[in-house]
């Protein structure tokens, strides 16, 4: 079976010119040098990063069989 060819230049394979790509728009450079704001405190623990114990899915079966999950 042959490969298809590309969408965007129609040879296969692709001969396609990657666009390197752009400078940040806030302090152009190339990876982005920008500080981050550092993340919000959880609103339960107040904690950042969260220290919450992580949540169980859990599981039900349902009498007829089917399943649902939380």
């Amino acid at each position: 079976m042959e490969p298809e060819p590309c969408s965007r230049c129609g040879n296969s394979p692709c001969t396609c010119i990657a666009d390197p790509p752009e400078p940040c728009r806030a302090c152009g450079q190339l990876p982005c040098v920008c500080e981050k704001d550092p993340p919000l405190p959880c609103v339960v623990c107040g904690e950042s990063p969260c220290i919450c114990p992580k949540r169980r899915k859990l599981k039900i079966k349902l009498a007829d069989g089917a399943g649902w999950r939380e």
